[in-house]
C-alpha cells in the first residue's frame, strides 16, 4: 500500500486488516531531511485484544489538553507539545525532548525576539509570543541557520485546537 502525501495537507489512509500482526510502515521515497527516521509500526489485532489493550491504556493514557490535568495554561503547552509529535524533531529539556531535525527550542522565549530583528526574518510578527505562533502554523516565514524549508508541516493551525495552539504558545514563550 502507497500513499502520497503533500507539504500542509493533512493525510488520511484507512484500511482493514485482514490478519493480525505488527507491519513496518516507512517513507518510501528520499524526501528530505529526516527521511530515513520516517518510520513506524502498525499493529493490527483482533477485537478481543484490541479491546484488552484499550482498557490497559484508560489508566495511563495523558489527557487531551484543556482537561482536569491540565492545571494551568503552561501545563496544557506542555501537554499539547508532547501529544503533537513536537518532541521527535525539536529539542526541549523541560520535557525531555532531544530532535534534531528542528531547532532547539530551549530559550524560544528570547531567540524569537531576535528572530524578528534578523534581515532573513519575512513575517509580520512583532512580539516573541507573535513569532513563535507563527512559527508554528507558517513555519517557512523564517528559517534558521541549519534547517532546511519543508520539513515542518504547515497545517498546525488546523489541527491544534485555537485554545490549546494559544496554551502551546505561552508554554514555549515561557521557555527563558
Amino acid at each position: 500500500m502507497q500513499l502520497a502525501v503533500l507539504p500542509e495537507t493533512v493525510t488520511d489512509l484507512r484500511f482493514t486488516a485482514r490478519q493480525p500482526g505488527t507491519f513496518l510502515v516507512e517513507c518510501n521515497k528520499i524526501c528530505g531531511v529526516g527521511h530515513s527516521e520516517m518510520r513506524t509500526q502498525l499493529v493490527a489485532e483482533t477485537q478481543d485484544q484490541f479491546a484488552a489493550w484499550l482498557a490497559s491504556q484508560s489508566s495511563s493514557v495523558v489527557q487531551p489538553a484543556g482537561s482536569a490535568q491540565a492545571s494551568s495554561p503552561l501545563a496544557q503547552g506542555r501537554q499539547v507539545f508532547q501529544l503533537n509529535g513536537c518532541a521527535a524533531c525539536h529539542t526541549l529539556k523541560d520535557v525531555g525532548a532531544s530532535g534534531t531535525i528542528g531547532p532547539d527550542l530551549d530559550g524560544i522565549g528570547t531567540l524569537a525576539a531576535q528572530q524578528i530583528k534578523d534581515p532573513s526574518y519575512k513575517g509580520h510578527a512583532t512580539t516573541a509570543q507573535d513569532r513563535i505562533r507563527e512559527a508554528i502554523v507558517s513555519p517557512y516565514t523564517y528559517i534558521p541557520p541549519g534547517f532546511q524549508a519543508n520539513v515542518m508541516p504547515g497545517n498546525f493551525g488546523q489541527t491544534i485546537k485555537p485554545d490549546d495552539l494559544d496554551a502551546l504558545v505561552s508554554y514555549l514563550a515561557a521557555q527563558k
